[in-house]
């Protein structure tokens, strides 16, 4: 993400309607990128990155004009997990339509990049949301990539110097000028967030140096809700202590661009001792950047929305369903010591699966989950050893459903390829709603929704349009769909109510029904539908910034949220003899977010670590008692660095914990087993302005550690094959070999 795409002339505030800009003659020149020095080896990464998840960030000149799977498929095998592209600057990148959905059927994470221009920022933001469209598990948020290598940005601005009184309006300071710089950068974080649903990346470098320093900005305000993407510093000679830049405003960054394929003899090619740098495998792409995610592979998945757990009680014994990089579905059980089953290692569960659901009602488990595009819903019957999976929805699925559970009745949400929700309704037989909100003559869904039961009706909620609006539909009883505007009735008693981001979840108690939702910026907000009066809980409770899907329960009729904070902890809001209260739920760091679920007497909660372990935390009423599970096999782990956490916003007091009920097995016990955890890796990484900056002295290091080892992608057979009895006996001592290394790359323009 370079400046020398940037605009090379003043751009007067007026000028709405830029054009896509070429690179200039010397960038150009950078397409042509000639071979290693006679006898130099070709540069593999730095050690600096050594267990670090790899990607790259390309834009249009990158590469030959007609890219195929194959020129991907060709940098995830020489390492690469993820990859972002450029999606625009004022005008759409020329390739950007083409590659994006390339880089996924690669196997890769997939990210993109927007090149901020001196416009104004509503078409911007509109521009990029046409292009990416939607944003499901797998792809990381897009990326404001901010620089102003060309000064045009300056140009509108005037951050550097101010701007003097003029034709009746008062001068402006260049702090001012900076403050309205910041102003529209966070109007298009805010946009974008909004239209999305999700929390955009930050790549910078010289300019937030300069400009948003804490000497230059000193209101800044705290800026770690937004993940970092980092420019390299440039070094002439192998460096071992270089990190990436952590500048004003955040704690941390996560993605380091640490180096870039340049043409030999041009300024800046030298790097880690190597001119031109030129990694193995990847010449395809003249003129590529080389990024890195600074924590686990389990880290950047959680931040391309993968990693949820499905959770279950059977009595007082836990169950929890996961679902690993090689798409097996594993189930963790606790009857009598942790063990952990890989469903898939045998083909029982052929194809396998994404983040599943996991549900128990009198002794059965009911396990679903998306397979390329199906619906699969398992059953394990009370006293029964077998598995039986069906196939099961009417429309392909794009995201990870969501269960409710009735009596006999089940009920299963899901966001469908055409933008519109479906509900499958169990009652005897599995049967299809149709599309929820074509029924209902809404718009598109922008989100998963969430499906709850109250008095017999389904209902169900989730984001709808690019407005953030959140919807509640239910069945009018004649075949069509009544709904409310959840968002509109809480704004009209609280206007300041932000719009929705990622998925609701929902509760009710004995006084009703409640909705709660992570909000534009990260407060959680409740919607009390009772009579619909909005709570800002994050606010009320003065709770850490949320960043994800919250999850819900009731126990002893006592409302419960359970969320992941920017901290990277797992937090829990509650309400008590009329006041909200907060307090952590574990000590260990999560990658993804966390799934709530109870009995009536005892709740859990399962999430993913960041070191890669499924972690469960029980509430019998009193406090939680955290701890890991049943550590699943790893392949010899290569040590990579685990972010430090970012200090929580607000003081939040440690529970006492209690001792957590003796298990008593009442339902089916699944046959231990063992699983292998491959390593993959989900986030963007930045372009920068090769104006480096001194390195950090005594750059902390980072703790952690995860696998390394990599193999051939899996082979996923067609969902309809699952449709089949499995013997849960034969799945004794089976383990899936494979790790697979996701790859996601983010193009940028040249520095």
């Amino acid at each position: 993400m370079g400046s020398a795409t940037e605009l090379s002339k003043p751009c007067q505030d007026a000028a709405e309607n830029l054009p896509h800009l070429p690179r200039s003659l010397t960038v150009e020149t950078l397409m042509i990128t000639p071979p290693p020095r006679p006898g130099a080896p070709p540069p593999a990464p730095p050690v600096n990155v050594s267990g670090w998840p790899l990607g790259f960030d390309i834009y249009q000149s990158n590469g030959p004009a007609a890219v195929t799977v194959a020129d991907f498929q060709a940098l995830k095998r020489v390492g690469k997990i993820f990859g972002i592209h450029k999606v625009a600057q004022g005008g759409v990148d020329g390739h950007f339509d083409d590659r994006y959905p390339l880089i996924r059927q690669a196997g890769l994470i997939r990210g993109c990049y927007d090149f901020f221009a001196p416009l104004s920022v509503d078409p911007q933001v509109t521009l990029l949301v046409t292009h990416v469209q939607r944003l499901t598990p797998g792809d990381l948020a897009p990326a404001l990539d901010l620089e102003d290598g060309s000064g045009a940005l300056n140009a509108k601005y005037h951050y550097s110097s101010g701007v003097p009184a003029s034709g009746g309006k008062p001068a402006k300071t260049a702090l001012q000028c900076r403050q309205d710089l910041f102003n529209d950068v966070m109007a298009w974080l805010n946009g974008v967030e909004k239209q999305l649903g999700r929390i955009p990346i930050v790549y910078t470098g010289v300019i937030w140096r300069e400009q948003f320093s804490a000497a230059a900005s000193p209101n800044l305000p705290d800026m770690n809700v937004y993940p970092l993407m980092t420019a390299h510093p440039q070094y002439a000679a192998p460096n071992p202590t270089a990190t990436g830049e952590i500048l004003n405003g955040w704690s941390d960054y996560a993605i380091w661009q640490y180096a870039e394929n340049k043409k030999a003899g041009a300024q800046g090619a030298q790097q880690w001792g190597v001119n031109p740098y030129l990694e193995p495998g990847t010449a395809t792409f003249d003129g590529i950047d080389y990024d890195a995610y600074n924590g686990t592979i389990w880290s950047l998945r959680g931040l391309a929305d993968i990693g949820r757990p499905g959770v279950a009680l059977n009595g007082t014994d836990p169950y929890i369903a996961h679902s690993e990089i090689d798409g097996h579905i594993h189930l963790i059980a606790r009857p009598s010591g942790w063990t952990d089953t890989d469903l898939g290692a045998s083909g029982s569960l052929a194809g396998g699966g994404e983040d599943p659901v996991l549900m128990s009602s009198e002794g059965s488990f009911f396990l679903y989950f998306r397979s390329e595009g199906h619906l699969i819903e398992a059953v394990l019957a009370s006293g029964s050893s077998n598995w039986d999976a069906n196939q099961i929805e009417e429309a392909n699925l794009i995201h990870d459903p969501r269960v409710a559970l009735d009596g006999d009745k089940r009920y299963a949400v899901y966001w469908a390829d055409d933008d519109d929700w479906h509900l499958m309704t169990f009652d005897g037989s599995w049967a299809g709603s149709g599309g929820i909100l074509r029924a209902a003559n809404l718009g598109n869904s922008t989100g998963q929704p969430t499906v709850y039961v109250t008095g017999g009706v389904p209902h169900v909620v989730g984001r709808v349009d690019g407005d953030g609006d959140l919807i509640d539909a239910w069945p009018d009883g004649s075949g069509g769909w009544s709904h409310d505007n959840v968002s509109a009735l809480g704004q009209d008693l609280a206007p300041t109510m932000p719009a929705a981001t990622y998925s609701p979840c929902a509760y009710e108690t004995s006084g009703g029904v409640g909705i709660v939702f992570r909000a534009v910026g990260g407060h959680l907000w409740l919607v009390n539908r009772s009579d619909n009066s909005p709570t800002d809980l994050t606010a009320t409770t003065q709770a850490p910034i949320a960043t994800g899907h919250p999850s819900c329960f009731v126990l002893q009729d006592k409302q419960h949220i359970v969320f992941r904070a920017v901290d990277r902890l797992i937090h829990e809001i509650w309400l008590e003899s009329g006041s909200w209260h907060l307090q952590q739920v574990c000590d260990a760091t999560a990658a993804a977010d966390p799934v709530a679920t109870t009995n009536g007497t005892l709740a859990l909660v399962g999430f993913r670590g960041s070191d890669g372990t499924i972690y469960q935390s029980q509430f019998d009423g009193t406090g939680w008692n955290c701890g890991q599970t049943a550590t699943v096999t790893l392949p010899t782990p290569t040590p990579t660095p685990t972010p430090t956490p970012a200090p929580t916003p607000h003081p939040t007091p440690t529970p006492t914990p209690t001792p957590t009920p003796t298990p008593v097995a009442t339902g089916p016990t699944p046959t231990p087993g063992t699983g292998d955890i491959g390593t993959a890796a989900l986030f963007p990484a930045e372009a920068s302005e090769y104006r480096p900056s001194t390195p950090r002295p005594g750059a902390p290091s980072k703790g952690g550690a995860a696998g390394s080892a990599t193999a051939p992608p899996r082979s996923e057979s067609n969902a309809s094959a699952l449709v089949s009895v499995i013997g849960f006996a034969a799945l004794v001592g089976a383990v899936a070999a494979a790790a697979v290394v996701a790859v996601v790359a983010i193009a940028k323009e040249d520095k």
